[in-house]
């Protein structure tokens, strides 16, 4: 049986918690000791059967190499996690890349993230380059909901620190995310990634801060799919701008040839 040796046990615990399972309850459900549970959180669990963590991931909705401290081992096929997150944000951009759709789309990356790292809280997105003013969407997770919405701000402080890097190409790193109208208090170290059109903020729990330069160079890898979901979306509303302005000169071409065609006929 394959046993894995390294895990990421408070990764479990963040997990079960925001399903509100107690870790007697996790156990009864899988049909294990609670004691197993408890050890396999803290750490401790010597040399965990893969069985054993894969049947956790299902019943916590992670995916399993993700518990895996470096991934895969030798010899696997597996996909990383940052893979399949990049995947999956492929797939949400086809169905959700729509301009009216970004909260719905953020909560969706957001919930996948999660999968893989249950330690972000909030998925944001600060936009400047759009026609009506500064953008904002967001997701968070909240009591183990997530949630989404959207609003058009002004030039607070916040915002004009966010424009600043935003402006100046650079990372913005924080331990709060104060612009947005939401009070995450999970959130201990909040990163903003500069993007062609705004920047993406990604907000981490306090375990990340024991690997600040992991947890940077993770945010820097998830940008990327963002950026080119950012390049489609302004693809998409270009193309039907094009299509509402062709369909507004065909529209007029048929009222000049109804106005035309009397005349035509009495001549």
């Amino acid at each position: 049986m394959t046993q894995l040796t390294e895990y990421c046990g408070y990764h479990f615990r963040i997990a079960r918690k925001r399903r509100g399972l107690s870790q007697v309850a996790l156990a009864r459900q899988l049909h294990i000791d609670q004691s197993a549970v408890s050890r396999l959180e803290h750490g401790v669990l010597p040399n965990p059967s893969w069985d054993l963590v894969q049947r956790l991931c299902v019943a916590l909705d992670m995916e399993p190499h993700a518990m895996m401290r470096h991934g895969p081992g030798p010899g696997s096929h597996a996909l990383q996690p940052i893979a399949q997150l990049r995947g999956q944000v492929a797939k949400h951009v086809l169905y959700l890349g729509y301009r009216e759709r970004i909260p719905e789309l953020l909560a969706c990356c957001l919930r996948d993230m999660q999968s893989v790292r249950p330690t972000v809280t909030t998925l944001a997105l600060t936009l400047f380059t759009w026609s009506d003013g500064v953008r904002q969407c967001y997701a968070t997770s909240l009591n183990g909901q997530i949630q989404s919405d959207e609003r058009r701000v002004t030039g607070t402080p916040a915002i004009r620190t966010l424009l600043a890097n935003w402006k100046a190409d650079t990372p913005l790193q924080r331990e709060s995310r104060e612009e947005l109208p939401i009070v995450n208090d999970e959130t201990a170290l909040a990163i903003d990634q500069p993007l062609p059109q705004g920047m993406l903020g990604i907000d981490l729990r306090e375990e990340e801060l024991a690997d600040l330069d992991a947890a940077r160079a993770w945010v820097v890898s998830m940008s990327e799919p963002f950026r080119e979901a950012l390049r489609l979306i302004e693809d998409r509303c270009e193309a039907s701008r094009h299509r509402s302005e062709l369909t507004g000169i065909s529209s007029s071409l048929h009222l000049i040839e109804a106005r035309l065609a009397p005349t035509e006929v009495a001549g």
